[in-house]
């Protein structure tokens, strides 16, 4: 069996990469696709009420770092829509092609986004969700 090298992947803080998404802002592009392909990870400093959206490659986990943040769902699978309040510490899974949207956030907040795999731009659809 051959040896296989294990992937060790180190970021600083000071790479971080500011990127503007069309339906959160800006966001800081801690670790990319291109880094790891297997997630992403973004920090959305003072997210405010964001584009309806849902992506069809990958899940999006929101780790809540600091205030509070209300986000509307739908599923069309389940055709099911409802909100949920996360406060500090809290985690949301949104699975692939669940619309999701913030509808209400706190003047401080401080936004984890974890992508599984990494997030891509061109997968950020557009939903009339409301």
């Amino acid at each position: 069996m051959k040896n296989q090298q294990k992937q060790i992947v180190v970021k600083r803080a000071k790479d971080a990469k500011i990127v503007e998404s069309q339906t959160c802002g800006s966001i800081s592009e801690v670790l990319t696709g291109l880094d790891y392909p297997h997630c992403s990870i973004a920090v959305v400093n003072n997210i405010g009420i964001t584009v309806g959206h849902f992506h069809e490659t990958f899940d999006e986990i929101y780790w809540l770092e600091k205030g509070e943040i209300s986000v509307l769902l739908y599923n069309p699978e389940l055709e099911k829509k409802w909100t949920e309040k996360l406060s500090v510490g809290d985690v949301l899974v949104i699975s692939k092609n669940v619309h999701h949207k913030v509808t209400k956030a706190s003047t401080k907040n401080k936004l984890i986004a974890i992508s599984v795999p990494a997030w891509k731009a061109e997968d950020e659809k557009i939903s009339d969700l409301k």
